[in-house]
């Protein structure tokens, strides 16, 4: 593994080493080099296959201009090809193709665009480096409007508005049974399992109760609760929410059925 300075010549400073064969290597966006091959030990690290190895920053950024749209790639991150252009309306669902990118000097752009007042910008390329390596890179934008809580709190975690791929709502980026829109209902960190604390029911003897005052700062989701005598998809019952001033409380009789399964629910409504 070796890289070369700009001017062509190879970089003494950089000479990471493995114990086996390299098969592949890829760049991310931020400029840093994945490797792959036949390996259990990179610098002296134990690793099985699969190293990332720090790199001089890199950047990728899109910005919106009149009728027109420019993907800036600065420092180490990736050359790109095939680079697209796309719209979305609602919310990232659907993406409409606007035309392929041409490349200027620091990076793509495309002009002659006619955008609705707001939506989302995305462009995506691909990167190829090293023998058989490839990555797939993408940047997205909001344009026309503010952004809601929730969506700024996806690009604060995830790099991106969109309720897409790692940062979607129904997805668990920490492996941890919380599915990414329970952790921001409750104030946690998506990128952390030690995180993974949800208010949980409380059994009296007569009745299951689950209470809980909301985290400040959260917008856009409404809590409920469910129950079920047989965990059939269509044996769930909604719980009425009695709690008043923002507390929430949710009551399950346990008379109702011989067998009773409670669980949580958040929706989003942004």
């Amino acid at each position: 593994i070796a890289r070369t300075t700009p001017n062509g010549t190879l970089d003494p400073d950089y000479a990471p080493k493995a114990n086996g064969t390299v098969t592949g290597m890829t760049l991310d966006r931020e400029g840093n080099l994945w490797v792959t091959g036949a390996f259990t030990n990179m610098n002296g690290v134990t690793v099985t296959g699969l190293a990332k190895l720090r790199n001089d920053s890199g950047s990728t950024a899109l910005t919106l201009g009149l009728g027109n749209a420019f993907w800036e790639v600065t420092g180490t991150a990736p050359a790109l090809r095939d680079v697209k252009f796309e719209l979305s309306t609602d919310g990232g669902a659907v993406w409409t193709p606007l035309g392929n990118g041409t490349k200027v000097t620091g990076g793509w752009t495309i002009s002659g665009l006619t955008l609705p007042p707001q939506g989302y910008l995305r462009t995506k390329g691909i990167a190829i480096s090293g023998n058989r390596g490839f990555s797939a890179i993408e940047d997205v934008i909001l344009f026309g409007r503010q952004p809601t809580k929730i969506e700024e709190w996806r690009m604060e975690q995830f790099g991106s508005f969109t309720n897409q791929r790692g940062g979607a709502d129904l997805a668990d980026a920490d492996n941890d049974g919380v599915a990414n829109l329970m952790e921001y209902a409750f104030g946690l960190d998506p990128q952390d399992t030690a995180s993974a604390e949800v208010p949980a029911w409380y059994n009296d003897g007569s009745q299951f109760e689950l209470s809980f005052l909301p985290p400040p700062g959260i917008e856009g989701v409404t809590y409920g609760a469910e129950w079920s005598s047989t965990l059939h998809p269509s044996d769930w019952h909604d719980v009425p929410n009695q709690g008043t001033g923002g507390d929430q409380r949710f009551v399950v009789p346990m008379n109702q059925a011989p067998f009773k399964f409670m669980r949580m629910k958040v929706t989003n409504t942004q």
